[in-house]
This record gives structure tokens, C-alpha cells and sequence, in this order.
């Protein structure tokens, strides 16, 4: 056991390597002031029971410091008051502010609904219960002027949470601003894994090219990685990361672990549909590594494994993530998470074991109050 995990943590500081370097070659906005851009952006949000955070989106886009857009919300069978809310921002926003009913079921069905009705060549899509900068869509439209040539780009998502944010909170920032380093690093190498939604660019016609979300429409989940791979599939070298901190959408982490189990249930559910091979060596080796870090703690408690060879193992481990993670966290204004990396060397493993056991054990979770098969 011991030679397994040394391996798995010397492999592992290789890919981090390689992660480290494909951060660091996303190029930062220019300093230079580039002239006001004039690319017209359709918005396009599928909605369901938001009732309580689609009027703060709503407001921040109507601060957006780019003129140039339009905003489609669809809806997606929402039980609640949200369509109410819709109808009272059409009348006040300065922006087109368009409703629309899904065709059918699910996010995916909502946006593609919502994908056929826009007038702008460019679809930018976030969730109904983010945040979005001032210039979120400047930054967005000033990247497409500067390259045309791309036809999707993949926005940075971060996690948001009130002045004194609880422990749990800021663990779940920790881990999610490391998933979306880890999305942006692959891409940028040409090897896309992961994107968010939240905060996801695509040329219209690049959608349809690809044939929107046709054969994935069935699966709850993945809305944003599978376009992503099919879109890189057809056109390899014009998918790319955009890293501005103007153009950061936020989220919030989940409320309790009963909202964070179904969300990471969500998210773990896409795996067993993945296509793509690197995604698929990325997820599992993530997993090994914890798992065989796991069963070292375990022989540890039982006396066959030496406490102190454990000890240097984790912090060899925590040293080439702390590496990894210090240009990302430091990127997103997040550098006081970095104290939290022993925390979740100790619970990852955990925590690892347990989704990969809940995911191949086939059973079901809730999004959106409606049930969900793996």
C-alpha cells in the first residue's frame, strides 16, 4: 500500500504540474483600453422555482454596462411566484426582456427552447440564481472582438457567501474554485473536462452546427460539459477560457448537507455518460489517489501502516495542491481559503469514497423537486 500511494502522489504532482502550467497560460485581459464594444449578446436563462434570486439577476443586468443585449428567460414549469417577477421587471428594465415556456421538461429542453428564438449570433447563458458583474457582458463582448475566430468560450463561475460565511461554506468555495481551475487549466491545453454553465459563450450557429443538446436531452445533468465536448469535437482549436475578473459570474454554495448531497449527486451523475477519455482518466484518478489515501488512514487506525509515513503523505499531497491552488485562489480574492487545504485533505478522501459509492450504487437524487435517475 504504501508504494501505491507514493506512486499515486508523484503521479499526482505531475498532473498538477500540468494543470499549474495550463492556468497560467490563460492570458489576462490587456491592459490597454480597447474600444467600447458593439457585438450584440442574447442572454438566455432557463428558470425554475427562482422566485427568490431571479430580481437580483434581473437588476444586475440592468446596471450591465454593455448596451448591446437582449435577455430570454424560460421557463421551466415553475410552480412558484417567478413568472410573476418576470412580468413586473418587463415593465422597468431597460434591456429586451423576453418570457418564454419550455417546450418540454428540463433545463436543457428550456434552453434549447430558449437558444431558437434569440436574434444575435452570440448566446450567453448563466442560471437564474447568479450574480454578475458590471461588466460582465463588456468584458464578454470585448473578448469576442478580439477573437472572432472562437465560438465558445468558457466563463469563470465563484462561489459567493454572506461577510462571515460558515465553515462549510467556505470548504465548498475551496472545492469549487479547484473544479473550475481544473476546467479552465484542461481547455486550455486543448483537453476540455469541465465547464460551468453559469457562465458559458457559444457562437448560435456552433450550437446548432453540433445539434444542440440532441443526445443528451435525457440526462437531467450536463447542460453546459457535453455542449462543451461536442463543440470542441467539431472545431478543436476555437473553444477557449475567458480570465477577467469582470466577467466572473457568481454563485452561492449549497444551504446544509441534505442541498450539497444532491447537487454533488447531480454532478457525479454525468460520469457514467461521459464520452470523453480525458475526463474520464482525470475523474478517476482523482478518485484512486483519495481512495488509496483512505485505506492508508484505515491500516494506520489499525497499527499496519506507520503513522508517520501517513503524516508525510498528506503533507506532500497538500504541499503540490497548496502550489496549485495559491495563482487560482489569489486570482478569485480568495487567498484566506488556502488555510482550509489540510481540512480537506483530511475529509476528501471521505468524501470521494462515499459519491463514488452513491453514483455506482444507481440511485436516484432531486434537482429541482423532481426526482433524478443516475
Amino acid at each position: 500500500m504504501e508504494i501505491l500511494v507514493w506512486g499515486s502522489i508523484i503521479a499526482y504532482s505531475f498532473m498538477l504540474l500540468f494543470l499549474y502550467i495550463g492556468w497560467q497560460k490563460i492570458p489576462l485581459p490587456a491592459s490597454n483600453l480597447p474600444p467600447p464594444p458593439t457585438t450584440p449578446l442574447s442572454v438566455v436563462i432557463a428558470m425554475r422555482n427562482e422566485a427568490k434570486h431571479i430580481a437580483h439577476l434581473l437588476e444586475d443586468l440592468n446596471q450591465q454596462s454593455h448596451s448591446f443585449f437582449e435577455v430570454w428567460i424560460v421557463d421551466d414549469n415553475s410552480t412558484d411566484q417567478s413568472v410573476e417577477v418576470i412580468q413586473q421587471y418587463q415593465k422597468k428594465v431597460k434591456y429586451p426582456l423576453f418570457y418564454l415556456l419550455a417546450e418540454t421538461e428540463g433545463k436543457k429542453n428550456a434552453l434549447q427552447t430558449g437558444i431558437k428564438h434569440v436574434k444575435n449570433d452570440y448566446v450567453v447563458c448563466t442560471d437564474a440564481d447568479c450574480r454578475v458583474e458590471k461588466k460582465w457582458l463588456e468584458g464578454i463582448a470585448v473578448q469576442i472582438q478580439k477573437q472572432p475566430e472562437i465560438v465558445f468560450w468558457s466563463g469563470l463561475v465563484r462561489y459567493y457567501y454572506e461577510e462571515k460565511p460558515s465553515f462549510f461554506a467556505k470548504l465548498q468555495a475551496l472545492e469549487f474554485s479547484s473544479l473550475i481551475g481544473v476546467g479552465a487549466s484542461t481547455l486550455s491545453w486543448h483537453v476540455p473536462t469541465m465547464c460551468n454553465g453559469a457562465n458559458m459563450i457559444f457562437r448560435k450557429e456552433a450550437f446548432w452546427a453540433v445539434n444542440g443538446y440532441e443526445g443528451n436531452l435525457h440526462i437531467a445533468s450536463g447542460d453546459d460539459e457535453f455542449l462543451l465536448h461536442k463543440i470542441a469535437q467539431r472545431y478543436p482549436s476555437q473553444v477557449a477560457v475567458i480570465k477577467n475578473m469582470d466577467t466572473i459570474v457568481h454563485t452561492h454554495p449549497a444551504n446544509g448537507w441534505q442541498m450539497f448531497e444532491q447537487q454533488r449527486l447531480r454532478w457525479a451523475s454525468k460520469w457514467k455518460h461521459q464520452k470523453n477519455i480525458f475526463s474520464k482518466i482525470l475523474a478517476s484518478f482523482i478518485f484512486f489517489i483519495n481512495f488509496f489515501i483512505f485505506i492508508a488512514i484505515l491500516l494506520t487506525i489499525a497499527k499496519f501502516y506507520t503513522l508517520l509515513i501517513l503524516l508525510a503523505q498528506i503533507l506532500i499531497k497538500s504541499i503540490i495542491e497548496f502550489l496549485f491552488l495559491y495563482p487560482i485562489l489569489k486570482f478569485f480574492r480568495r487567498k484566506s481559503l488556502m488555510a482550509y487545504i489540510p481540512i480537506i485533505q483530511l475529509l476528501y478522501p471521505l468524501y470521494a469514497l462515499y459519491f463514488g459509492i452513491r453514483t455506482l450504487s444507481g440511485n436516484h437524487y432531486v434537482w429541482k423537486d423532481r426526482p433524478q435517475n443516475f
